[in-house]
């Protein structure tokens, strides 16, 4: 709505939980991001979400907080990650893609 996230790979959700969906969420949490097709995805306690911040009629127990995704953007899966730039010989690449490339 303010423009602050262009396409969904620039932004990073944040959940917030009641005690059965986050032992749920917890399983799955390193699916989600493809899931959501976003940068990164972070899950925590429903008493620990921010002051104001309000649940659905649809699922109470759950809290989705949407802002900016942290690191920059990867040439190859276009992720956004803390971690581009780590590996040496691909300054452009996340770890994951840099792990593939000396793979291939």
């Amino acid at each position: 709505r303010d423009k602050v996230i262009g396409n969904s790979l620039e932004a990073a959700v944040d959940l917030f939980a009641g005690k059965d969906l986050y032992s749920f969420l917890e399983n799955q949490l390193s699916d989600l991001p493809n899931v959501f097709i976003v940068s990164g995805v972070t899950l925590a306690r429903l008493e620990d979400a921010p002051t104001g911040a309000q649940s659905n009629d649809t699922i109470p127990e759950l809290v989705i907080s949407v802002r900016p995704a942290g690191g920059k953007k990867c040439d190859r899966c276009w992720m956004y990650h803390e971690g581009v730039g780590a590996e040496a010989e691909h300054q452009t690449l996340c770890p994951r893609c840099a792990a593939v490339v000396k793979g291939a």
